[in-house]
């Protein structure tokens, strides 16, 4: 993902020193971003379902909180398995697509709390198809909320965990030949550019249940849980023609083991784009 990817380590002949005993093998690390090619070399568990509501009154497991008003939730977190068994509480997840809204006032609650996400059906597919067969056996699924349009996945993704400092556009400056880093809000990116946006995002992923009476507790065994994505950070990578669903109306309002792998530049429109923010010429 650029400064923060998760990566992973694995072992190939050297070639170089084929006789010398020690040098036999070398290690090899490679990012650990979910892609096309990535999807399927990693593996994906989901934690067993366990209520959670009264850890949430008394305001542990803060990273946990879904809105229930009244009712009682039952949670439970996915985490990703590398080859060299590097296991992450995150995922990264590469061309998530981040919906443009008009009339988004200053009192929305999208683009702050909420944005629409789009996620490769492929993904998701293997990540339901894993919760099912890795022990524990989890039985997980978007909800009747999210929408499944043209390959994607489209979440209602929360925001609560991203600030402006993790909403990024890394591009190089003509004049010095520099790497620049412009930060801002999500909203004002996709907003300023009038468009659909895609990049790589960190993600949650959970599954949950929640009913709305908190005397009636929930039956988890063989229980269907609802899919949902948190982002954590997000890289903008370029603008998009690729369109999610009609939205309804507006409403008011674990350590990991990281390296830098691999630098995510902005396309040249998006330079330009950051560029005129920074007042560079």
């Amino acid at each position: 993902m650029s400064a923060k990817s998760v990566a992973y380590t694995h072992s190939v002949p050297d070639t170089n020193n084929p006789d010398k005993e020690d040098a036999k093998i070398v290690t090899v690390l490679e990012p650990g971003f979910i892609n096309d090619e990535t999807i399927n070399k990693f593996s994906y568990s989901f934690t067993p379902p366990s209520d959670i509501t009264d850890s949430l009154e008394k305001g542990k497991k803060k990273q946990k909180t879904v809105s229930t008003r009244d009712g009682r939730v039952v949670y439970s977190s996915m985490s990703c398995t590398y080859p060299d068994k590097t296991v992450s509480d995150t995922v990264v997840i590469e061309g998530v697509i981040f919906q443009y809204r008009e009339k988004v006032s200053n009192d929305s609650t999208y683009g702050k709390q909420y944005i629409c996400a789009g996620i490769k059906d492929t993904y998701i597919a293997k990540f339901m198809s894993d919760a099912m067969s890795n022990a524990p056996s989890v039985h997980v699924k978007p909800g009747p909320k999210v929408k499944h349009q043209d390959g994607y996945y489209w979440f209602d993704a929360k925001l609560d965990r991203l600030s402006d400092d993790d909403t990024t556009i890394v591009f190089i400056n003509p004049e010095t030949n520099e790497d620049m880093v412009l930060t801002e809000s999500l909203i004002n990116m996709v907003n300023n550019n009038k468009s659909n946006m895609i990049g790589q995002a960190r993600c949650i992923i959970s599954g949950s249940i929640t009913n709305n009476d908190k005397s009636r507790m929930i039956q988890i065994e063989g229980a269907d849980l609802t899919m949902g994505v948190k982002l954590t950070e997000v890289f903008i990578k370029d603008t998009t023609n690729i369109k999610g669903p009609t939205l309804g109306p507006l409403k008011g309002s674990n350590t990991e083991k990281t390296e830098v792998t691999e630098r995510v530049m902005a396309s040249s429109a998006m330079a330009a784009y950051a560029m005129s923010r920074l007042n560079i010429k």
